[in-house]
């Protein structure tokens, strides 16, 4: 028996030479025009008002009790890479470094408590998330005296 599995391990480390493991896909941030181009489609797709996005970048008032916005959020999310495709989970590394294109990268640490947001509901979960972000990195800015935003 211990021969046994000592052929099988040799076996499989034998293989392991000539087999090559694919690497884990790598997140790319999606430019400019990408993010525009999934906002339209996710605005077709989940059948939202386009005024409606439009209005909450213009004012940058979120629409709490708009379930079509939560949708519409959720597929952004998701097409973006900032979403898990099962829609459990926001994807804080791919996130994190979207948002280090716009801020340090020690401002970013605002943001750990916004990890620990769950929901059942994927929509909902990227909601509560974009309302902490938004919260935390408004904070940011007070304290960095750049507060120009708003955002509720």
């Amino acid at each position: 028996m211990k021969n046994s599995l000592i052929g099988a391990f040799v076996l499989c480390t034998w293989l392991l030479d000539y087999v090559q493991l694919a690497p884990p896909p790598t997140f790319q941030l999606p430019s400019e025009e990408e993010r525009n181009r999934i906002a339209l489609k996710c605005i077709d797709e989940v059948m939202i008002e386009k005024n409606i996005i439009e209005e909450v970048l213009k004012t940058q008032v979120l629409p709490h009790d708009d379930q079509k916005y939560k949708k519409f959020l959720e597929c952004s999310y998701r097409k973006q890479g900032f979403l898990s495709l099962d829609g459990s989970r926001m994807l804080y590394d791919n996130l994190f470094l979207f948002l280090s294109e716009f801020y340090e990268i020690e401002d970013l640490d605002a943001l750990q408590h916004c990890k620990f947001i769950k929901s059942k509901d994927a929509g909902d979960l990227c909601f509560q998330n974009l309302s902490c972000i938004l919260d935390a990195l408004r904070t940011v800015e007070t304290l960095n005296g750049e507060d120009e935003n708003n955002v509720q």
